[in-house]
């Protein structure tokens, strides 16, 4: 059997102060009689714990890096949707044979904003459209993260963007009467 000095401490814990008072001849946890003994495992105490917290700072910047990070790449609806809006003009071309079902589809907020039932007037009828053609994307991609808030999933987007575009789609239909021209009278 191992006697209690033989059994490994680890430095800093208290089972190596209670064997150092143990051996100094220190009892009740008041102060050493013979301090030149004590002072090399204070001041190895002192670095532990200098090391301790100087490792705790590192881990707690490492992981508010990470926090960060992911916050930031949670973010990917809006950077697609800024990819996707610096290719709207083409992406505009290509769907204008189709009028007006492409322009519908695929641009259905640019659409509604140069309808004149929001009675815009002046050089904000004009700019308003060829604005939301480039900004639809964006603020779609960010109502997707917002709405989805930290399960962002390319499912879920892409479920978001065809709610939205399926709401102006709709609203289109209403506004220009096709509804009307569909159902029997």
């Amino acid at each position: 059997m191992k006697s209690r000095d033989e059994i490994p401490i680890e430095p800093g814990s208290d089972a190596m102060f209670e064997r150092l008072e143990s051996t100094t001849g220190s009892t009740g946890g008041s102060p050493s009689k013979r301090p030149h003994e004590t002072a090399p495992f204070a001041a190895l105490y002192e670095l532990q714990t200098k090391d301790g917290l100087a490792e705790s700072r590192i881990r707690e910047l490492e992981e508010r890096r990470k926090r960060l990070w992911f916050r930031l790449t949670s973010f990917w609806p809006v950077a697609a949707g800024l990819l996707v809006s610096a290719f709207a003009p083409q992406l505009r071309d290509l769907v204008a044979p189709y009028q007006p079902w492409g322009m519908w589809i695929v641009f259905p907020f640019a659409v509604l904003s140069g309808r004149p039932e929001l009675s815009v007037l002046g050089d904000v009828a004009r700019v308003l459209p060829q604005f939301m053609l480039f900004a639809q994307f964006p603020l779609e991609g960010l109502l997707a993260k917002f709405f989805l808030r930290n399960h962002v999933t390319f499912l879920g987007v892409a479920g978001q963007l065809f709610f939205y575009h399926a709401l102006g789609v709709a609203e289109l239909w209403l506004l220009t009467g096709a509804v009307m021209q569909i159902m029997p009278r």
